[in-house]
Order: structure tokens, then C-alpha cells, then sequence
């Protein structure tokens, strides 16, 4: 992913040492480091291939994820290098050619693949995928596809299937990087020329002077990066500030390799000197590689985790500055790891998309073969797309000069803008072509019969409601006062999402009250509660907020990857208010989830306590209590996979066994309700009949993402509710 250019012949040469006759403090830069690196090709090779293995499903690299900081390091040592080359040689840099080497060497490709991803996910899938796919699109022609995966990554309503675009957040951050560093370094760089004034020390002092604000701006972004990570951790994830460092890392060792090597020449002759660099770059090596290995999906980062994989590879490049290592000879300089390193970027950007969109056009379970087979692939078209259009872009002379790469890129951007948004507009609308069905029953005694039905049940009806085009859309309404959604965010701690607010639904002159009190998987239930209300004669309160269950329970929240502490203080204000309010019933449900210790027992226990002491505290005020149990977890996206289906919806149902995900936890839930009177409702028997849960029930769809009730299926689930009405 960093820079290169090639010799003639097809030998590989980092643009940052093609300087020749370039001194630093008296000592030709040709003399003081090496023009081509095998070692960082090597470690290219390594990177790529800790993602794609990754990505495919290999087991043992539950970590190697961190092949995109290595990717980072190398980046950040190759342009500094060679943006300081350039002010030591003529005192400037020209960024219009800066600008235009970075088109040449990474758009033509990235583009490539952007248009033909975009064009196979609009010929070969459902529009209710390809409409994401196109937004997507265009955030990634701007070059801020890091952005949109940051802002999804705090919404936790945001659908959960990954983009095929999703891989270009990390370009996204080099681009930004690229385009904001030679400019800081500029500046840095002529600070540090004016502070020195000596013409004879005028040479060394800029590098100095830029070398140690190279050192504290990385420091500043680390430091960032470790805050966020407290704060929202998908912004420290993608977003640049809290990455910069990583490059930083790689721009730092680009200052400190000349002076190493000089150092280095001066001792030699004693051995210590090679044990102390081959040492070195082997721990480096293996700090990167027990990264990959010891890290997870469950790790927390990048912020201070990430520094064993971004200090063993600086600790690998700034090792292989004065000459090869054992380490460089007997792996990294390996002829089999320089012909990988060589087409590292294509196979970075061709590998994703078809890891996502093969399975779902051959209609494949995902699967380690499959995985493997479609790697191998696209490590191919990686070869073929470096000779037929990577090695030609570089050298095309229609793409030479200042202004052409740059205009090259702005049209091609605009084009991909435009391709884009015609194939989003002609996009046609995903339906069934089943007859039409009618409303389902679902609850009394129709329900079994609707619920067998719908087990079997094979063409979608052309009357789908939500339909499946927007059926992510299909939410509870926002409150009729203020336009402002009841649902309160992940930041939020007071009950109301404004103050004063009233999130009244149902009849909201009437003299009863049921308050609705939880996370989504609560709120979701808010316009079943609302027909009730309306039909039964309650004011109807809506109290909940995002991945906050209302019982007394100890939450991680994995969108913020941190402790939920504005859930614990939003839980604290919400039952107070049931306390002054003294409703006539509560209903509260919340998600059966996932915790970080994988102790089930201690799970179990938890949630049992939790749910006792919430329904006590709800209880307290006289207050009736219905607790809800969890809905089915289907797990998949359900749209999606109707769309995909839409001649047999049975192929979506879900097995009762795996949609009632964590059991024990659920039966805790439903045993401490009993224990302190509180009414408990088993949903899983209004969804799911025979051991299985249809997606599809009549003219419903059931589901609008991975998890949670369409607001139509809730809707007609009003009538289930009655029962658990108090008496009056």
C-alpha cells in the first residue's frame, strides 16, 4: 500500500532513496542507506497476507487484522523518506508532483476495482444490497470511506452486514495522510531552517527540527487514539488523528535510519553490532506475527494494543537500514515473499469484494475452502492487474507532469460519482411475485396456523409489507412532539431525547399509563404498545435507549468498545421516573447478548441479580410489571436474504435452537420475573412454531435487520398484549 516504482526489468525501488548525491551531515544518502529494501517488500508480503487469511477464515489469525498497521508503517517511512530526500536536495517540495506520483501509483487501480465492484454488485444483486454498495461507492471516490465506517460504527441502528467496500477505510486514512503531511512538513521543515541559522549546520538542523515534531505530533495521535478508544472506538479505529501516529511511527524511523547507519559504519568490525540488528529485526518480525495471533475481534483497538505490531515493524525497518539481516536473507528477501509484497496493494483491494460477493452470487455458505479459493483467485487478478494496469499507469506518459495526474483523478472521480448515481436511480424496486397475501394472525388462536404457514411458505407476496427496498427504514415512529425520536443515542443519560419532551403514544388523554422502559429490543415493541394504547385506553410512555437494557447489569458496549457508563446513569433517572410517574404497568425487554469473560455461569448469574433488582426497583412504585422475553436473533441480515430468495422465503427461517441465542440466560430472565411476581410473555412462542422461526408471515415481513421486529410485525402482534393488561 506505500509507494513504489519500478526498474527497469521489474525490480522494485522505494521512491524515497532514488535521490542520489544527497547529504546528510556530510555523508551521501546513497552511501548511508540502501535504495531497494527487500525487507519492506517482505514485510508488505506478510501484511497482505495476515488480512486476506484473515479475512478468509484461517483459523489462528484471529488477529490479522494488524497487517493494516504494518501497511501504515511502511507508508509512513517511504513518503517521509522521500519527501525529506527531495528538501535536503532542493530545499522545497513540489506537491502538485507529490500529488501526481500518488495518483499515478495508487487511484488507477483502486478505481478499477471501485467500478467493477460497483458494477457487479448492480448486474449480479438484489437493489436491496446494491443501494448501500452505492453509498458507499461514493464516500470511497471521495476518498472518506474511513468517515462513513466510522459514523456507521457509532449507530446502533446501522445494518450490521459488512460493505464489499469496506476495505478502503484504510486508504482512506492514507489519502488523507498524504494529503495533509508534505504540508506539515513543509512548514515544519522551513521552522526549522529559520531557527537555524548557520549555513554550515543548515542542512542538518531542518531534519532535526522535523524529526522531533515528527515525534510529538505521533505522540499527540497516540494519545488521541487511547482517548477515543474510551470515548467512541470506532473513531479511533478509522478516523486519520487517531492513526497518524502509526504512520508517524514509520516517518520517525525514516529520521533515524541515516544516523543508525552512520553509527553503524563506525563500529563495524565488531560483531556485537550485526547480532544486535539481526536480534532486533527478528523481534520485530515476531512481535508483528504474535499480534496476528494473539489478538481478536474482542481486542481493544488500535490505541495502546496496537503498538506491538507498529513498533515490531519499525523495529524490522530500522534493523535492514544499514544492510540485510538473517532475517531479511532467510524470509522477508525470499523470492516467494517479494513476488507477494510486489502485488500486495491489488491483492489488498481485489480480495474483499470477492470474499462477499462470490458467496452471494453462487449462493455459497461462506466456508474456509471458500474462502481459500476465492484468496488464490484474486492473487491472480492481483498479478494480472499489475502488469495491465498498475506498471503502465506509473509509466504512461499521458499521466506525466504536475496538473495531468491530478485533473486525471478529479474527472475519473466524477465519473465513478456519476456511474454510481445512475445505477442507484435505475435501480429497480425488489419484490416478490408470489400472490397476494393477506395480514397475518398472530396472536389468539390463529396464531399456530399462521406461524405453520409461514414455514412453508415459498414465493414472497407481491404485497410484502415492509417492503424489502426499505424495509431497514421500518422503525417505530418518531414522537409526534418535536419530530424527535423517543429512542434516546449512546451518549445521552436523561430519559427524554429533549427536555420536556413528552413520548406519548397511544391515547394520550386517557387516564391509565404504561410506560415501555429498555434497549432497541424494547423499543422495538413501542407500536404494538401503541395500537394497544389506542385500543384499550392507555397513555402510552416511551423510556429507552440505545444497547442499554434496563436491568441492573454491567455493559460493554461493543459500538463504543467501552464500559456503557451513560447507560448506568440514563438506567438510574429512568426508574426514578417510573417511580415518581407510578404507571399502571411497565414493560420492559432487553437484548440477551454477548459479555467479554465468556463465563457462562457468571452470565447467567449476573443477568439473574440484574433482572430481580430492576424488577424490584420498577415494582416498588405499585407499578405492575410485564417483562418481555427476548425476541428471536436470526443473526442475518433477513431483507437481504429474501431478496435473495424470493421464490422460497422458507429458506430464511431460522432454527428456533440457534435464533434463542444464550438460553440459560433467557430461562434467568424468565425465572427471577416469576420469583417477584412480575408477569412474564414469552415472545418466542408468538414467532417461532415447530422448532423454527419464519422471516415470513403472510403479508409481513418480520424482521428489518439482523435482529429486530419490523415495526409493521410488531404492529400486528398489538392484540398479544392484551392479556397482560391490569385489570381494572
Amino acid at each position: 500500500m506505500a509507494d513504489l516504482v519500478r526498474r527497469p526489468g521489474g525490480t522494485a525501488q522505494a521512491t524515497s532513496t532514488s535521490g542520489l548525491g544527497v547529504t546528510v551531515g556530510g555523508v551521501p544518502e546513497a552511501a548511508a542507506g540502501r535504495k531497494f529494501r527487500p525487507d519492506i517488500e517482505g514485510l508488505r508480503a506478510v501484511a497482505v497476507l495476515l488480512v486476506v487469511l484473515y479475512h478468509a477464515g484461517v483459523p489462528g489469525l484471529t488477529g490479522g487484522f494488524v497487517g493494516v498497521d504494518v501497511f501504515f508503517v511502511i507508508s509512513g517511512f517511504l513518503i517521509t523518506t522521500h519527501l525529506v530526500s527531495e528538501l535536503e536536495r532542493t530545499g522545497r517540495l513540489s506537491l502538485a508532483a507529490f500529488y501526481g506520483r500518488r495518483v499515478r501509483r495508487l487511484l488507477p487501480l483502486s478505481l478499477l476495482v471501485l467500478l467493477v465492484t460497483v458494477v457487479v454488485s448492480w448486474l449480479l444483486l438484489p437493489p436491496v444490497e446494491t443501494r448501500a454498495t452505492f453509498a458507499d461507492a461514493r464516500w470511497t471516490a471521495l476518498f472518506a470511506m474511513n468517515v462513513r465506517l466510522a459514523l456507521q460504527g457509532v449507530d446502533y441502528q446501522a445494518n450490521a452486514e459488512p460493505s464489499v467496500l469496506q476495505h478502503y477505510w484504510s486508504l482512506g486514512v492514507e489519502e488523507q495522510f498524504y494529503a495533509l503531511w508534505p504540508v506539515v512538513l513543509l512548514l515544519v521543515w522551513w521552522l526549522g531552517a529559520r531557527v537555524t541559522r548557520s549555513v554550515a549546520r543548515g542542512t542538518a538542523r531542518p531534519r532535526l527540527v522535523a524529526a522531533v515534531a515528527t515525534g510529538v505530533l505521533s505522540l499527540l495521535s497516540f494519545l488521541c487514539s487511547a482517548w477515543l478508544l474510551d470515548v467512541a472506538q470506532p473513531y479511533a479505529y478509522f478516523l486519520l488523528p487517531a492513526r497518524a501516529w502509526e504512520l508517524g511511527a514509520g516517518a520517525v524511523v525514516a529520521f533515524a535510519g541515516p544516523a543508525l547507519v552512520r553509527r553503524v559504519r563506525a563500529v563495524r568490525d565488531l560483531p556485537v553490532v550485526g547480532l544486535v540488528l539481526s536480534g532486533a529485526a527478528a523481534v520485530g518480525l515476531a512481535c508483528v506475527v504474535a499480534s496476528a495471533v494473539l489478538y481478536d475481534d474482542g481486542t481493544r483497538f488500535p490505541g495502546p494494543t496496537a503498538l506491538l505490531p507498529v513498533l515490531g515493524t519499525a523495529l524490522v525497518i530500522l534493523a535492514g537500514s544499514p544492510g540485510a539481516t538473517p532475517v531479511e536473507r532467510h524470509l522477508l528477501g525470499r523470492p516467494a515473499a517479494q513476488r507477494i509484497g510486489r502485488v500486495s496493494y491489488g491483492w489488498y483491494l481485489w480480495h474483499w469484494p470477492a470474499l462477499l460477493l462470490v458467496p452471494a452470487v453462487l449462493d455459497l455458505e461462506p466456508s474456509l475452502v471458500v474462502g481459500l479459493v476465492v484468496a488464490a483467485a484474486t492473487l491472480a487478478l492481483a498479478q494480472a492487474t499489475l502488469v495491465l494496469v498498475e506498471d503502465p499507469s506509473r509509466r504512461s506518459p499521458r499521466l506525466r507532469g504536475r496538473v495531468r495526474p491530478l485533473a486525471a483523478a478529479a474527472v475519473a472521480s466524477v465519473l465513478l460519482l456519476a456511474v454510481t448515481g445512475l445505477a442507484s436511480a435505475t435501480s429497480t424496486t425488489t419484490r416478490g411475485d408470489g400472490p397476494a397475501a393477506a395480514a397475518p394472525v398472530l396472536a389468539g388462536d390463529g396464531s399456530v396456523a399462521t406461524l405453520n404457514a409461514g414455514l412453508v411458505a415459498r414465493a414472497v407476496p407481491a404485497n410484502l409489507a415492509p417492503g424489502l427496498d426499505g424495509a431497514s427504514e421500518d422503525k417505530p415512529s418518531a414522537s409526534p412532539v418535536d419530530g424527535v425520536s423517543c429512542h434516546v443515542g449512546f451518549e445521552e443519560t436523561a430519559p427524554r431525547p429533549t427536555p420536556g419532551a413528552a413520548c406519548a403514544f397511544g391515547d394520550v388523554t386517557a387516564s391509565r399509563t404504561l410506560v415501555l422502559v429498555g434497549d432497541s429490543h424494547a423499543y422495538q415493541w413501542l407500536p404494538a404498545l401503541d395500537e394497544v394504547g389506542r385500543s384499550q385506553g392507555y397513555r402510552v410512555l416511551s423510556f429507552t435507549k440505545s444497547g442499554c437494557p434496563v436491568y441492573d447489569l454491567d455493559v460493554v458496549q461493543s459500538s463504543l468498545g467501552r464500559d456503557y457508563h451513560e447507560c448506568y446513569a440514563w438506567r438510574d433517572a429512568v426508574v426514578a421516573e417510573v417511580g415518581v410517574l407510578r404507571p399502571d404497568l411497565v414493560v420492559t425487554s432487553g437484548i440477551v447478548s454477548s459479555d467479554a469473560t465468556g463465563d457462562e455461569d457468571a452470565a447467567v448469574a449476573a443477568w439473574d441479580r440484574g433482572v430481580r433488582s430492576t424488577v424490584e426497583d420498577l415494582r416498588s412504585s405499585g407499578s405492575a410489571v410485564l417483562v418481555l422475553g427476548d425476541t428471536p436473533y436470526p443473526g442475518d441480515d433477513v431483507p437481504r436474504c429474501v431478496a435473495r430468495h424470493l421464490d422460497d422465503a422458507s429458506a430464511c427461517a431460522v432454527e428456533e435452537a440457534r435464533a434463542l441465542n444464550h438460553p440459560r440466560r433467557r430461562e434467568a430472565v424468565e425465572r427471577a420475573a416469576a420469583d417477584l411476581g412480575a408477569a412474564y410473555a414469552d415472545s418466542t412462542s408468538w414467532l417461532c412454531s415447530e422448532g423454527s422461526c419464519p422471516v415470513v408471515l403472510g403479508d409481513t415481513l418480520v424482521y428489518r435487520d439482523h435482529s429486530h421486529l419490523s415495526a409493521t410485525a410488531a404492529r400486528r402482534l398489538a392484540d398479544a398484549f392484551v392479556p397482560y393488561l391490569p385489570r381494572t
